[in-house]
């Protein structure tokens, strides 16, 4: 199932099938509280991270940045430990490998190691460069700890905002369900109790016709405090 599906699926059962010009939320809005709502569902559903399916994976695949030999991707679900990427693999002169990462703090450590870079072994480091793309800048090095300005890359990897993948949103499918009566009930919980408006701010609910029809059918009248009861009294 898309992203799209999900949401026209919320957003149909908010309007009771029936959509109006005025609307109160937007498609836009449903996808984001979609996103945020997986998120808390994949930190249980994973355990923090520990167990991750390819179902809720997504593969990002860019080419390295010829001069300072790195890629940039986007946001990452907050898993510790950088648990959120899967998997990264580089193809150089025809020739593919996986590579190690390592977080920036631990980059010098990791490089005097013998699992450091060298004529054979590239590695990756998430770099923190303290500006607008935070965390999301993967540099290569190889060789005696040279940047790689040459490959391509393919990493896999969970995403905090991802698009629709080769089978649809990245969410097992038997937690769309729950997915979906987390959104209503989280974020919709007013709106399904008060109940909805058939009929926008254009239309004048005391003119005759099928949109007054419709109100009138889904309003139930309250008797007045001040009535009387129409039975005879008796002495």
């Amino acid at each position: 199932m898309t992203l799209n599906e999900i949401a026209y699926n919320i957003k149909n059962i908010i309007e009771g099938g029936v959509s109006t010009a005025d609307s109160n939320v937007s498609l836009r809005q449903i996808q984001a509280m979609i996103h945020y709502h997986r998120a808390q569902l994949l930190l249980k559903y994973t355990d923090g991270g520990r167990y991750i399916s390819s179902a809720i994976t997504s593969k990002i695949n860019e080419a390295i940045d010829d001069d300072f030999g790195f890629i940039e991707i986007p946001p990452l679900l907050g898993f510790s430990n950088n648990r959120a990427i899967v998997s990264i693999e580089v193809e150089t002169q025809g020739e593919k490998q996986s590579v190690p990462i390592c977080y920036g703090p631990d980059k010098e450590f990791f490089f005097e190691s013998r699992f450091g870079p060298s004529t054979e072994r590239i590695i990756a480091v998430i770099e923190d460069d303290g500006d607008e793309f935070g965390d999301r800048r993967i540099y290569f090095y190889s060789g005696q700890n040279e940047t790689l300005t040459d490959g391509f890359v393919r990493v896999r990897a969970v995403l905090s905002q991802p698009q629709d993948g080769p089978n649809g949103y990245p969410i097992p499918d038997e937690l769309i369900p729950t997915l979906t009566q987390t959104v209503l009930a989280k974020e919709f919980n007013m709106m399904l109790t008060v109940g909805k408006d058939y009929t926008d701010n254009t239309v004048d609910d005391n003119m005759p016709g099928i949109a007054a029809a419709s109100i009138k059918r889904g309003m139930q009248a309250a008797p007045s405090a001040k009535a009387r009861s129409t039975k005879a009294k008796t002495r």
